[in-house]
Order: structure tokens, then sequence, then C-alpha cells
């Protein structure tokens, strides 16, 4: 454990870690300065986090921090362990922002619903995209399309958009 972990944070890796940290920090404030104040829910795990802190007084990072402990779980034993170690970083970056940009969501930037939907897209996007840009992952699905992929000969994109669009149906209803 210690040699991975000696592994992944060596000194060449600081710009990953920086690109993971900060995607996974774009995503969180885009989704509470944009989708929440909307009352719009993101895909993936932490869509079912946000919809159960509207029902529950409990903040989304704390949610998102508790549904994620199975996965990781499930993730280091079945999945490749440095795979699962960033994508500990990212989770850990995306829980602290959705609880820190919180405030972000009550001075409600954009009025408009649409441009406020759109906006949050493109702005949670980018900071997913920049965490998948270096092989990480913001935790959640992320894991358990890694999980399956070792058993099943799929990609890792159809896997995640499957997933995605899976949740997306659940949270619809």
């Amino acid at each position: 454990m210690a040699a991975l972990m000696a592994r992944v944070f060596r000194i060449e890796n600081l710009s990953r870690f920086l690109f993971v940290a900060l995607g996974s920090v774009i995503s969180g404030t885009g989704i509470q300065a944009f989708l929440v104040p909307a009352k719009l829910l993101p895909a993936g795990l932490s869509g079912f986090a946000v919809l159960a802190s509207y029902v529950a007084p409990v903040p989304p990072g704390y949610l998102l921090l508790a549904f994620n402990i199975p996965i990781f779980y499930l993730g280091w034993k079945k999945a490749d362990r440095e795979f699962v170690l960033w994508s500990l970083v990212g989770m850990l970056g995306f829980t602290l922002s959705l609880q820190y940009a919180a405030p972000l969501a009550e001075l409600r930037l954009i009025k408009d619903w649409y441009l406020g939907a759109a906006t949050g897209a493109v702005v949670v996007g980018f900071g997913t995209g920049l965490v998948f840009r270096v092989r990480g992952s913001q935790g959640g699905m992320d894991v358990i399309a890694a999980v399956i992929r070792k058993r099943v000969a799929v990609g890792i994109a159809p896997l995640l958009f499957g997933l995605n669009v899976s949740t997306v149906i659940v949270l619809a209803f």
C-alpha cells in the first residue's frame, strides 16, 4: 500500500494531481452555482446525493462521501488500485467543493432556468473533462464502470454512458 501511494504521488504526478483536483473543484462548484439553484440534478452518484439533499437536511457533499464508501471498497477489491487512488483524490475534491460551494446556490448567479442549465452543463462537463484528460475520475459511477470493465469486454466510454443514462432515467422519476 505504501509503495503504491509513493508511486502515485511522486513529483512527476504533480500536474496530474492538479488536473484531478482542479477539475473536481470546478465540477462541484458548477453544480452548486448553476444546477442546484434551478433544482436540477447532475448525472451519476452526485445526482442521487443532490436529490437526497433536497429531501433530507443533509448537505450533498456528506451524502456523496457516504454513497462512495462502499463503491470505493468494491473498487479497491476489484479494480486497478492506482485508478482507485486517483479517483479518491477526485472524489475528495469533488465532495469538498460540493460542501464549500453551497453558499453559491443561494446567490442564484443566473436567473434564467435554461441558461443556468446550459451553463451548469458546460462548467461541470469542463471540470469532469479535465479529470478524465489525465485518466482520473471523481468516484461514483466511474469506479463502478472500472469494476465492470475488468469483467466484461466493453470500453469505458459506453459503460459510463450507459450507467449515467440509467441514473438520469431513475432520477427523472
